[in-house]
């Protein structure tokens, strides 16, 4: 959850789905993208800063992973594209991601809708649901008729955006979030003890960082030691799970006849 984007969601110019928080702490609840770790089966019997950098090399090393989570704004913010999103705004995720650009999953915006994601490095593929596609023509101000519209023409559809339309990146912000280092930004750490986590060892570490926020890392001491769980704070806070480490993403696209193709709908060089 680098710079706390979890979500920023949006066709046409509407960044509607959105929850940002801008910490550090957030940075090493998730993981992330570089070298690999030594499988430890002693995990919780070294001390806690080797335990953290372990776990973090591991999660650097993952090609892909599979996130679920509720993280709530607990101040107002803004999204990425300077939409306000208020305090207590809520995001369920349920996303697998991986290094190559590809991720399948959806994303739920209390009071906003659900939207689900297929996405590989050339082509992004949305589906709202009612619910969603509602938020988004009251967003534009559409009167009841031209509501009813949208939702009858997109809600039953999956919606095909090229990566390289704009469009496509702030529906998909939350496929970018990238995996960062375990305990990257922890000032105080302590182990604070041990439980099973989906059939596995784990070690609970609890951790303050320099801005004052308390956060929790579950951490498998069998194997490889992968992030588990993560319970994080500050700006954006929630807990946060992680699985299906390396499992490659299916991202077999919807049948074509239940895609629009955004490319059809929008005049050639139009913005967004």
């Amino acid at each position: 959850m680098h710079a706390r984007t979890i979500a920023s969601m949006a066709l046409g110019t509407t960044a509607l789905l959105a929850v940002t928080a801008c910490g550090p702490e957030a940075e090493r609840a998730s993981g992330a993208s570089t070298p690999a770790a030594t499988p430890s089966a002693a995990l919780d019997t070294l001390p806690v800063d080797q335990i953290l950098a372990k776990s973090g090399a591991a999660m650097d090393a993952l090609q892909s992973v599979h996130v679920t989570g509720t993280l709530s704004n607990t101040v107002d913010g803004k999204t990425a594209d300077g939409t306000p999103v208020a305090a207590g705004t809520s995001v369920k995720m349920d996303l697998t991601i991986d290094k190559k650009g590809n991720c399948r999953g959806t994303v739920h915006v209390a009071g906003t809708g659900s939207l689900s994601i297929i996405k590989t490095a050339e082509l992004v593929h949305v589906n709202g649901d009612a619910e969603f596609w509602r938020s988004i023509a009251a967003q534009k101000k559409a009167s009841k008729k031209q509501e009813n519209a949208v939702v009858g023409a997109f809600a039953a559809h999956w919606v095909r955006i090229p990566t390289s339309n704009p469009q496509a990146r702030q529906m998909t912000a939350a496929c970018e979030t990238p995996l960062t280092s375990v305990g990257a930004n922890a000032v105080k750490a302590k182990e604070s003890g041990t439980s099973v986590i989906d059939g596995r060892a784990v070690v609970a570490v609890s951790a303050e960082t320099a801005q004052g926020q308390k956060e929790t890392y579950w951490i498998a001491t069998e194997g490889t030691p992968h992030l588990l769980k993560a319970l994080v704070g500050g700006e954006t806070a929630g807990e946060i799970a992680y699985s299906a480490f390396d499992t490659p993403i299916d991202t077999t696209p919807p049948a074509d006849s239940e895609v629009i193709d955004i490319a059809k709908l929008t005049p050639a060089g139009a913005g967004s």
